[in-house]
């Protein structure tokens, strides 16, 4: 059996170590971790929640009903919070988890992603197009999630706000 966990680690530490402008990234700063969902559900691939953000301001927190799709809201003092996460003695940075099968069975046909790649037979092009996107969201000053400048959306991917 396939630990996914430690072979997406060590591809992720062999990106770090190979491209420059993700160089900064100290990978035992980053936990990663494989999650179930089902291959027919929708939604993200992966994620990468951010462990060092400071506790925001009281605030009011909105909820949308997916059936009728209207907005309530869910609290007056709501308070979003960072969990501590320690793995031997130290404290992770950022969680980065991968949904599976659904990771696994993604392919760029019909897919977003589809028109950055000539050759979309390569399913695997699709896996390593999240791999990298999720280390893209590690911030260089380490404040949180990476800002992308969306006016590149349409240009070559991933260059950071400076």
């Amino acid at each position: 059996m396939i630990n996914y966990t430690e072979r997406l680690s060590l591809l992720m530490q062999d990106i770090v170590e190979r491209v420059p402008t993700l160089s900064f990234i100290d990978m035992t700063d980053v936990l990663v971790f494989a999650r179930f969902g089902r291959s027919t559900a929708e939604g993200a691939f992966a994620t990468c929640p951010c462990l060092n953000l400071p506790p925001s301001e009281p605030g009011y927190y909105f909820w949308r009903d997916r059936a009728t799709g209207r907005i309530t809201r869910r609290s007056e003092w709501f308070v979003t919070k960072s969990p501590a996460v320690v793995i031997r003695g130290r404290p992770m940075k950022y969680l980065i988890s991968f949904t599976l099968p659904r990771f696994c069975d993604q392919s760029l046909e019909r897919s977003r992603k589809e028109r950055f790649y000539r050759r979309a037979s390569d399913r695997w092009i699709a896996k390593l197009d999240t791999v990298v996107h999720e280390l893209y969201h590690i911030d260089p000053e380490q404040n949180g999630i990476r800002r992308l400048d969306r006016r590149l959306r349409r240009a070559p991917r991933y260059r950071a706000i400076q």
